[in-house]
């Protein structure tokens, strides 16, 4: 997965706050999975689901549909307390980024819920 953007995917977004927040995006980004490419212009609202633990195991992906139920991840504590994380939002999975700089396991889940994003089927080859 690729986001094109002259900054970084990681600085479009911050890991610090609310574990819920709806947010305006400032720039146009483009998003590019392999088989479809997602474009959302600026000044559209999505919503930002931030977790962290000491390990983080992510069962969506890019392209995915969630619901307000849907597990989309696994924590696990230091202390090995294993717990299931719900979005509690329904909508398209628009962008999972990773903070590579944490002290722990740190992701941000974009998710597009007003279904304001632009999906196009990539080919390749001749």
């Amino acid at each position: 997965m690729a986001c094109y953007k002259e900054t970084a995917c990681e600085s479009l977004f911050r890991f610090d706050g609310p574990p819920l927040e709806n947010f305006v995006l400032e720039h146009d980004i483009a998003i590019y999975d392999g088989h479809y490419a997602y474009l959302i212009k600026k000044g559209v609202e999505v919503t930002l689901i931030r977790y962290r633990s000491h390990m983080v195991a992510t069962y969506v992906t890019t392209g995915d549909f969630i619901g307000k139920k849907t597990v989309i991840a696994g924590l696990m504590s230091r202390k090995g307390t294993f717990r299931k994380t719900r979005p509690g939002v329904e909508g398209l999975v628009l962008l999972v980024v990773a903070n590579p700089l944490g002290k722990s396991d740190e992701y941000v889940v974009v998710v597009d819920e007003r279904g304001v994003s632009l999906k196009v089927e990539c080919r390749t080859g001749s």
